[in-house]
Order: structure tokens, then C-alpha cells, then sequence
């Protein structure tokens, strides 16, 4: 009987991302052209901020909004990386698994924004043995080609194993 409802789930789960990914921030956010240079967008001129927070078919969906601080273009790829962490930062659970295909690299003028969406599955929709969940007090996330960390409070409660992780779109 569950089957059903968790084919429901997932479709449901799909279009919300898709409608999360159709509202991209264009008019400061270009795709790169072939012979076009543009260096990567690095920790210190990238502003990380938590976007809008929605839900359906049993799962959150947080966006995820990267802003280009800088006085030059610089290019995000790929996808971000997302645990979440403990009172002391330490890791609980799985990070974030990547799912979908890495779109084009993302060009970000001076001010321009590019988003991700992080899936939070509902844990109380999965068995217990299935799930292990447990308080979280804060979420990080890595922008994708840097190394810098960068830490929100974000009281949530998280399934610690593989089968009921999170999920993270690409940056588009």
C-alpha cells in the first residue's frame, strides 16, 4: 500500500524542483560561451544565504542562494556539498547525495545569483530501522568549487542513514 503513495511522492517531489529551477535568477546569472574565460567563483566574494523554504509530497525544499560579492564575473559548476551537523559540527547522517545532471557552468555578474534546492525527506516516512533519525541544530554548505564552509542554524530533525539522506539539485 505504500508503493502508491510513494510513486506520488517522488512526482510530486519532481515538479516542485522543477519549479524551483525554473525560477533561476537570468538577468545576473549567464551561461558560459566556448572560448569565453571566466575564473571560478571564490569563497571570499560568494555569499551564501538560505532561500526560500517550501514543502510537498512529504519532503522540504530549501533553496539555496549563491551571490557574486565581487567586482568581477566568476563561474560557479556543479553541485554544492550539504550535512548537516551536530552541536559540536560534527557530521550526522549522510551528506546531501547529488541527483540530477550538472547543468552548464553558471556565470555570475557582480551581484548575480545562481540557487540550488536541498530535499529534506520528511523521516517520519520511513520505518525506524530504515531511518535512525536525529535532531540536527545546523546545516553547512560548501559552494561548489571552493572549500569554504559556511554554517547556518537550521534546527531540523534528519534520517542518519543512506536509503532516507538528503538530496541536492546542481547550481543553475
Amino acid at each position: 500500500m505504500k508503493t502508491p503513495v510513494r510513486i506520488v511522492a517522488v512526482l510530486s517531489a519532481l515538479a516542485l524542483a522543477g519549479s524551483l529551477a525554473a525560477s533561476t535568477t537570468t538577468s545576473a546569472a549567464d551561461s558560459t560561451s566556448p572560448g569565453q574565460r571566466v575564473a571560478d567563483c571564490g569563497g571570499g566574494h560568494l555569499k551564501v544565504r538560505l532561500g526560500r523554504l517550501d514543502a510537498a509530497a512529504g519532503s522540504k525544499y530549501q533553496a539555496i542562494r549563491f551571490t557574486n560579492a565581487g567586482g568581477r564575473r566568476c563561474v560557479l559548476r556543479g553541485f554544492a556539498r550539504v550535512t548537516f551537523r551536530g552541536r559540536h559540527h560534527h557530521r550526522i547522517g549522510w551528506p546531501a547525495k547529488r541527483v540530477g545532471r550538472p547543468a552548464h557552468a553558471v556565470v555570475l555578474r557582480p551581484g548575480g545569483t545562481a540557487k540550488t534546492a536541498l530535499q529534506i525527506p520528511n523521516w517520519r516516512n520511513y520505518p525506524a530501522a530504515d531511518c535512525h533519525a536525529k535532531g540536527s541544530p545546523r546545516l553547512r554548505v560548501v559552494p561548489p568549487g571552493t572549500h569554504r564552509k559556511v554554517g547556518f542554524r537550521y534546527p531540523a530533525k534528519t534520517c542518519t542513514t543512506k536509503r532516507g539522506r538528503s538530496l541536492v539539485r546542481p547550481v543553475h
